[in-house]
Formats: C-alpha cells, sequence, structure tokens
C-alpha cells in the first residue's frame, strides 16, 4: 500500500545518506552496481505495479545523490580525484607490500589474529602509531594473520557457499555476495570493524537460512537432510 511504498522509499533514502557520507568511493560504487544489477533483474520479472515502485527507488535513488553532491560538493570533489601522491593511495600500497612481507615470513599461520599492526609497528618503529591500520584488503590481512592455511579455509569456505548458490541459480544471493566479497578487495572493515562483520555474516547467515543451502527435502519423508557433494538441492 501508499504507506508501505513511502516508508521503504524514507529507509532507502536514510540508509543511503548514511552510505554517502563514509566517502567511500569503493563502498559507494560496488553498492550502486549491484543495486541497478538487483533492480534491472526484479524489474524484468514483476507485474506493473511492483515495477512502479522500482522506479520510484531508483528516482529517490538519483535525487539523493545528487542533492548530497551538491551540498556537499567541495568534499565530494575531493574524493573523485585520484591522483599520484594521494594519501589513500599510497598508504594503501604502503599496506599492501607490509602484508606480502610479513606473509612471505610466515608462510603457513601467519603472524596471529589481530597482529598485524603490532607487527608493523615493531618493525617500523620511526614511524608515528596513528597512522598504522589493518591493510585495505581482507585477503591480504587474512595470509598475513593466519597464513596461507587460514587465508585457504577462509576461501573454501565461501567456495561452498557460492557453488551451492550458483547450483541453484540464486542470482540476486550471488550479486549480493559478489559486492561484498569484491568490497574486501579494497577495504578491510568488513573483517576488522563490528559492523562490517555484522554485515558481511548476517547477511551470509540470512542466506543460507532462508534459501536451505545446505539442505534438501526427501521426497519420502518430507525431512530437510544435509546436502552431499553428490546431491543436487
Amino acid at each position: 500500500n501508499r504507506v508501505q511504498r513511502w516508508l521503504t522509499i524514507g529507509l532507502h533514502t536514510l540508509i543511503l545518506l548514511g552510505l554517502c557520507v563514509t566517502y567511500s568511493r569503493t563502498v559507494i560504487i560496488f553498492w550502486l552496481g549491484a543495486a541497478l544489477a538487483l533492480a534491472s533483474m526484479r524489474y524484468i520479472r514483476s507485474a506493473a505495479n511492483v515495477r512502479t515502485h522500482i522506479r520510484e527507488l531508483i528516482i529517490a535513488t538519483a535525487c539523493t545523490l545528487v542533492i548530497f553532491t551538491g551540498v556537499q560538493w567541495p568534499a565530494v570533489h575531493a574524493r573523485m580525484l585520484v591522483r599520484g601522491n594521494d594519501t589513500a593511495v599510497a598508504e594503501r600500497l604502503f599496506f599492501a607490500r607490509a602484508a606480502t612481507s610479513i606473509t612471505r615470513n610466515n608462510l603457513l599461520l601467519g603472524v596471529g589474529y589481530g597482529n598485524f599492526v603490532p607487527k608493523l609497528m615493531a618493525q617500523y618503529v620511526y614511524r608515528p602509531s596513528a597512522i598504522f591500520q589493518p591493510v585495505h584488503n581482507i585477503y591480504l590481512l587474512l595470509a598475513s594473520e593466519t597464513g596461507i592455511l587460514g587465508l585457504g579455509l577462509f576461501l573454501a569456505f565461501w567456495g561452498l557457499i557460492l557453488r551451492q548458490i550458483i547450483k541453484r541459480k540464486l542470482w540476486p544471493e550471488l550479486i549480493t555476495l559478489s559486492m561484498l566479497l569484491a568490497i574486501g578487495f579494497f577495504d578491510h572493515l568488513l573483517w576488522t570493524s563490528q559492523q562490517g562483520m555484522l554485515v558481511l555474516w548476517l547477511t551470509v547467515g540470512i542466506i543460507i537460512a532462508n534459501k536451505h543451502l545446505f539442505l534438501h527435502t526427501d521426497t519420502s519423508s518430507g525431512r530437510w537432510n544435509m546436502v552431499s557433494s553428490e546431491q543436487h538441492p
């Protein structure tokens, strides 16, 4: 109904504003790409009234972005420019090289969970302690802290989930998880912050539970059983 539609638009606008004030170029770009892909898929398959609501959400998104950009233009313009001497780019390159070096020296088990920053501080004692933070790549961070063993288990876990999603042709869920995993190449917050971890693990947990990814129905008994590697959902 009309109340629900306007409530959805209002909440969507509020969440989008919260995303914009992070000024995170990577997160905003990936979110926009995933949102457009999901909206397009839903628009093609939906009835006329749902298509109208999708158009309303797209218009609300465009208006929110235009108004925010106009009001915060100096800050937005500064974030749009990527220069060779950009501090953010230089820091990312520095931490990526450091993570690669730490991984090579501690290949199997890493330096221990949560020890990336202390390890860097011990190596670069001449640098101000305020500049140190985790590498902006959760895969490099995992490799340096838990070694190739931990990174391998992490990738195997996601491989199992994505395999089930692709088998069942759950394309919206595939787009959503692919967006989160892609963001992991450019930021560490999905692994190091409470809010980021909640977003990541609640999303994958809801998808597993809602779509019964690792369960199938036994037609003879009507019960849910675990999916084996030989069974198709």
